[in-house]
């Protein structure tokens, strides 16, 4: 399958798919039995860790961080493979990174004082001071209320939309994948089931095969919506 070059595609499947997998691998935390994964036509095993974190940005689902770690000093974190040669630069985008994600004001602040919606913004922070042109999302709303998702995923789709940021995330939640997403790819049992637009992918029939339900599909506003009841 292809990612597309400054468009949001987003991973959907029930749980033990492979979603995860495929992310570790995409990201090189797994390496593959077979098969090769490209970035922007070089081989992912020929490009060094060093070199992939200038390309790639990743925010995992589960985060750990001392708590009396400052905001600020997290976020800087995503300037490491630059080094600290050019401070100047590194307070640029650390500063362009909280105004990003609407976290200026929490820049002083401990990591353990914040909610877990206002961590969760602090960590895909991060990822944006590394300044890269691909952003991998795992399942990073899992944790939040439904105001704090929203508000998240607008966010990365106004990143993407402005900074033409290529996106890829895992969702559970198949109508903020209708809503956020230009492309989806629905796996089941290791294996891709389709991949194309929200509308051509979440269909009754995909989603009987994908999650072994069956789910209603509705259609509001020209798009795609699920009934999970």
């Amino acid at each position: 399958f292809d990612i597309e070059k400054g468009k949001i595609t987003s991973i959907i499947g029930a749980n033990g798919c492979g979603k995860s997998t495929l992310f570790n691998l995409i990201s090189k935390n797994l390496k593959p039995q077979q098969g090769e994964i490209k970035i922007n036509g070089v081989d992912l095993k020929d490009i060094r860790l060093k070199q992939l974190a200038l390309q790639l940005a990743v925010v995992h689902q589960y985060n750990t961080a001392p708590p009396d770690l400052k905001v600020e000093t997290l976020v800087g974190y995503g300037r490491i493979p630059y080094g600290r040669k050019n401070a100047d630069e590194n307070e640029k985008y650390i500063t362009s990174a909280l105004e990003a994600m609407a976290i200026s004001d929490l820049r002083k602040r401990n990591l353990g004082e914040l909610s877990g919606g206002q961590r969760q913004r602090a960590w895909v922070a991060m990822a944006l001071a590394q300044n890269t042109d691909i952003l991998l999302l795992d399942e990073m709303t899992n944790s939040l209320d439904i105001k704090h998702q929203i508000e998240t995923l607008r966010l990365i789709r106004k990143l993407n939309e402005e900074k033409h940021i290529t996106v890829v995330m895992i969702l559970h939640d198949i109508n903020q994948a209708i809503a956020y997403s230009d492309k989806i790819i629905a796996m089941k049992k290791g294996v891709i089931i389709k991949d194309d637009t929200p509308q051509n992918v979440i269909t009754d029939e995909t989603l009987k095969t994908v999650y072994d339900i069956d789910l209603r599909v509705d259609t509001l506003g020209g798009k795609s919506v699920v009934i999970p009841v």
